[in-house]
């Protein structure tokens, strides 16, 4: 590949279909709510622990996705008890999802401050679950824990413990009764050093309190978990979106930044179109409706805030994965990948799904979310491409300029389509 074609660029979602879309772009009329989506650039990234997007489709593994120090990935005890799709997993029966390895790297940034921040999207299920039914719990069992976030009827409650509270982390600060809905939710805990809390729901704060002492009483060999209480007894039946935890006070603004962003990626936003008479183009809003997945064979939406694999979220089956050649060439945030210098990334073998339902259909779907580096990079530079080398291909998706450039092979055209 000659340096011509090389393609510099952030992207953010790369997705191939097998069959044809009727509009990849959709500018529905839907007022604003809390099913939001954007970037994961657009939240607070300082201090962050964890972070849980379920961006997998398949899988017993929930992976954090932080991109801070080792990942404290989650695994499902019972795979038949959840659903997943890319961007939610939905708990439908008793569950727990916990990590195998201790959540050290929470115990110290928390001792080491003083401060949390809990936050979650999730839809529960009803409203007459108690326990409290376990959200999120880094606890031994139902009576000793150092924080659980949880329901309680039609509030939440957490509970915070120090060496001013019982073992179970009592008193616990409680939202309102109605605060809590069958609805998707944005839920923040936040404890300041000086031992204030709050609660926010949808970006406002519906609860303060007090609760003071030290965190001493922790113990790190507690386990992290979602859905229930590490002993099983107090599962949560809903879906979730997010989870994230951080190792510091998040305030208002921190809190209203992470509600706008939302969750899911930017697949999942509204769009607006914005053409002018010279120029077109398109604006993300809050809110808008999910991605077609009929026919989907590959989705690339670089959840992954490092490594050296690019992860096919497509569900649709093996061999979907792509390799950085080398790492030092991009830059990696969750949500997005930004090639910087010259950097193949590919798969290890071809994706013979991929060809064989293209067959069988006759029919092909590419879409891409990208932010070219410049209108200079020609060959075309390959933005996506399924080939041989530069002269021989299947199909490719490229950059010529100041123009976008795709070529399919068929039996009426040359082999480089």
């Amino acid at each position: 590949m000659k340096d011509s074609s090389i393609f510099l660029t952030p992207c953010l979602l790369f997705a191939v279909t097998v069959g044809l879309l009727s509009s990849s772009l959709s500018a529905q009329s839907k007022p604003a709510s809390s099913d939001r989506a954007s970037t994961a650039s657009s939240r607070t990234q300082d201090g962050l622990l964890v972070l849980y997007d379920f961006a997998d489709a398949d899988g017993d593994w929930v992976r954090d996705r932080s991109g801070s120090g080792q990942p404290l990935d989650l695994k499902i005890t019972k795979r038949d008890q959840v659903k997943r799709a890319a961007g939610s997993l939905t708990v439908t029966g008793n569950t727990v999802i916990r990590c195998e390895q201790p959540a050290t790297k929470i115990f110290r940034a928390v001792k080491q401050s003083g401060e949390i921040t809990i936050e979650v999207w999730v839809r529960p299920d009803r409203t007459d679950q108690s326990g409290p039914a376990r959200i999120v719990t880094f606890s031994q069992n139902t009576n000793v824990r150092n924080f659980t976030l949880g329901q309680d009827g039609d509030h939440y409650d957490v509970r915070f413990r120090t060496n001013k509270t019982d073992s179970n982390g009592i008193p616990s600060l409680a939202s309102p009764g109605g605060t809590l809905k069958t609805e998707l939710t944005h839920v923040v805990y936040v404890r300041k050093k000086n031992g204030d809390t709050q609660l926010s729901v949808n970006g406002k704060r519906v609860a303060r309190g007090k609760t003071t002492g030290n965190v001493s009483p922790w113990n790190d060999g507690f386990s992290l978990a979602l859905a229930n209480e590490v002993t099983g007894e107090r599962p949560f039946l809903g879906s979730y979106h997010l989870v994230a935890i951080y190792g510091r006070a998040l305030d208002d603004a921190a809190i209203g930044k992470n509600f706008d962003a939302g969750v899911g990626s930017i697949s999942a936003a509204k769009v607006t179109k914005t053409d002018t008479p010279t120029t077109p183009g398109v604006s993300l809003s809050a809110s808008g409706g999910e991605r077609v997945t009929n026919g989907l064979q590959l989705l690339f939406d670089f959840a992954d805030a490092s490594g050296n694999l690019v992860r096919d979220r497509s569900g649709a089956g093996q061999g979907g994965d792509l390799k950085i050649s080398d790492p030092k060439s991009i830059r990696r945030m969750p949500g997005s990948l930004e090639i910087r210098t010259k950097a193949v990334i590919r798969s290890d073998k071809a994706p013979q799904r991929v060809v064989d339902a293209i067959k069988r259909s006759g029919e092909l779907s590419m879409e891409a979310w990208i932010r070219p580096a410049n209108l200079k990079q020609a060959g075309p530079a390959r933005i996506f491409t399924l080939s041989k080398d530069s002269i021989n291909r299947n199909f490719t998706l490229g950059q010529d300029g100041d123009k976008f450039e795709v070529r399919l092979r068929a039996a009426s055209t040359s082999a480089n389509g």
